[in-house]
């Protein structure tokens, strides 16, 4: 199942359960329990906040920023846009596949 998480929220942010993969083509899923997930309006960065956020990689509001690109539906579902690995951004093109921005 689609999944979205990084090392400094214990790995798992949103995860989509096996039924709901096809409802939600391209989506990685809800939050998992406890975590909450918002975009950031100006630059479309995807934020989290909750207990599995290592202390000290959130900024001043108490919110990661985690570097990546997404959106949420009006279920709160994320859809991540584009992944920032540190040296190079991946574009998502649909569900199943992904390359490097040139």
């Amino acid at each position: 199942s689609p999944t979205y998480g990084l090392t400094e929220a214990c790995s798992q942010v949103a995860t989509m359960a096996p039924g709901e993969t096809r409802l939600k083509p391209g989506s990685a899923g809800p939050p998992i329990l406890t975590t909450e997930v918002r975009i950031d309006d100006a630059d479309g960065t995807i934020l989290v906040r909750g207990p599995s956020v290592a202390p000290g990689t959130e900024g001043p509001d108490g919110w990661l920023r985690t570097n990546d690109l997404g959106r949420l539906d009006d279920e709160g579902y994320l859809l991540v846009v584009l992944v920032d690995t540190g040296t190079r951004w991946f574009c998502r093109k649909s569900s199943s596949e992904s390359s490097p921005e040139t």
